[in-house]
């Protein structure tokens, strides 16, 4: 049984298929999301909405000249290796709660900060991968404390949507 539409093209006709079906859209992955992006991602029982400073570009400008941050959003800085970090607060509006995780983030360290204060803030553990910012109170209002744990499933499903490799930045 043949087809009787196919036979009766032309060889032109023939050609102009084959190209048409070569040269149509494979389906592309999805491009890597943006710093502007905020993904899902809970400490302790806490569910937040965070932004990811990853690159330094990104941690060097942090939440410098917001005026706000809605409730339960704010940001999390993932460093390539654990050590000692050190924050400040210069170009930034809003009081921040800063907390500091280790690598198997636990939350170690939570510090309060205010607006164009250029005192650096070290952590006290030499140790640090993560630094959470949240405005100042989310941390208590939303019962956030010590020895609470990032969800770093939820941190590796964002890094890959960022297009980084979470392999990179947390350890096994």
């Amino acid at each position: 049984m043949t087809c009787k539409f196919l036979s009766s093209l032309p060889v032109k006709g023939w050609i102009l298929l084959s190209f048409m079906a070569a040269c149509s859209p494979v389906p592309q992955e999805a491009p890597p999301m943006g710093p502007e992006v905020y993904f899902p991602i809970g400490v302790g029982s806490a569910q937040l909405e965070l932004q990811l400073a990853i690159y330094p570009n990104e941690q060097a400008r942090g939440l410098m000249h917001r005026e706000a941050l809605a409730p339960r959003h704010g940001m999390l800085f993932v460093f390539a290796q654990p050590q000692e970090r050190a924050f400040w607060m210069r170009n930034t509006l809003i009081p921040l709660d800063l907390g500091y995780s280790d690598a198997a983030g636990s939350l170690l360290e939570i510090h309060h900060l205010y607006p164009h204060d250029e005192k650096t803030v070290r952590s006290r553990n030499p140790n640090i991968q993560f630094a959470l910012e949240l405005e100042q109170g989310q941390m208590k209002a939303l019962g956030i404390q010590l020895r609470d744990e990032l969800d770093l499933k939820a941190l590796a499903e964002a890094l890959s949507a960022r297009g980084m490799n979470p392999n990179n930045r947390l350890l096994p």
